[in-house]
């Protein structure tokens, strides 16, 4: 296995970073450690992050490309990694359905205390997309999962086109998810759906979005005092100026919504909340020629000052995981490696906690 590890810690860096960022323009420069975990030739992407039982997980979409292979199918799979210490990472299961291009895999503990993951089901048909069935399974030694079963929207959602959950978030023996939906090229509403099983999800409420902006990746996490928010992905375009990310808050019952606009368009949304209004965001941050996987901390409703750059702007980069460890940050995450997009290896980043505080 090939591995990395970076120091920035110059003038020269810093430099980069001041010039590229899309939050607050002041860039303290953070020694980062950067570890390549997983590479074996293949796309390996989309990535996430959880502690169970002791050992920490990360699991991602593997396949020869980010979505068709040479023979023209779209046949990803899902890796999961495991280890005891965040240093030595064994695969530990790779998971596919036939018919099927599984992607955006995420990990949860469920309330019965298995390890949960769900990923979303691209099925093509002469490298059309026809259809999109989320999927779910569960382990309770995170080596051995369940067959894997389709999500069940109560009846009468509508969501039974193209729909795509991004992740689960369990509070308080719920789970909660954001869907996306198209409506049109480049149109999507959000809708927020709840769980008790992880499998069975029932409508809570829409997000009130326009939807030439184009939300979709959304992670949902919660506050200290009960409030739900939300860091959502927008892809629009008006007049050559692209659609920031926004934060959403709620408070139970999570149909009452307000807005804020972080600022900068974020790709690949992750989002912890730190004490009661601290908030760490991550994704990819869009420069010319290329892209990276950023962090960025603030209060509650901004604004977001940049803590670092994981690495220098390559051709394709994104789709973090976060988790607290200790006194670290651990950030896994994607980037390509070489001259392709489809060279693409997972990365892990810890970073010190104090510098998101």
């Amino acid at each position: 296995m090939n591995k990395f590890l970076f120091y920035f810690a110059s003038a020269a860096i810093a430099v980069i970073c001041l010039s590229s960022c899309g939050g607050s323009e002041k860039v303290p420069v953070t020694p980062i450690s950067n570890e390549q975990i997983w590479f074996n030739d293949n796309h390996s992407a989309f990535t996430s992050i959880v502690k169970f039982k002791g050992e920490y997980y990360v699991t991602f979409r593997e396949a020869e490309s980010h979505i068709f292979d040479r023979d023209g199918e779209a046949r990803g799979k899902i890796r999961i990694l495991a280890s005891k210490d965040g240093n030595d990472w064994k695969s530990v299961a790779l998971i596919g359905k036939e018919g099927f291009d599984l992607r955006d895999p995420k990990l949860s503990v469920a309330p019965d205390g298995s390890l949960m993951l769900i990923m979303g089901g691209s099925i093509y048909v002469d490298r059309k997309l026809v259809g999109m069935e989320p999927q779910v399974c569960f382990s309770k030694d995170g080596r051995n999962f369940s067959p894997l079963q389709p999500f069940e929207f109560s009846e009468g959602s509508g969501l039974d086109g193209k729909v795509w959950p991004w992740r689960v978030t369990w509070y308080k023996g719920t789970g909660y998810t954001v869907c996306y939906i198209g409506t049109g090229p480049s149109k999507t509403v959000l809708t927020l759906w709840k769980t008790k099983d992880g499998v069975h999800y029932d409508y809570v409420s829409g997000l009130d979005l326009d939807e030439d902006d184009y939300a979709n990746e959304a992670t949902v996490r919660f506050l200290p005092d009960g409030r739900m928010v939300i860091l959502i992905r927008q892809d629009g375009n008006r007049n050559g100026v692209a659609s920031h990310g926004l934060l959403a808050f709620a408070p139970a019952p999570y149909t009452d919504w307000k807005y804020t606009d972080i600022g900068f368009k974020i790709g690949g949304p992750e989002l912890l909340v730190l004490g009661k209004d601290r908030l760490v965001l991550s994704g990819r941050e869009y420069v010319q020629g290329g892209c990276f996987t950023a962090i960025w901390a603030g209060p509650l409703e901004g604004p977001f000052e940049k803590v670092a750059d994981l690495h220098e702007p390559v051709l394709d980069s994104s789709y973090p995981g976060m988790i607290v460890a200790g006194k670290e940050l651990w950030c896994c995450y994607y980037r390509s490696y070489g001259e392709k997009r489809n060279d693409a290896a997972i990365y892990l980043a810890k970073i010190p906690l104090k510098a998101v505080k």
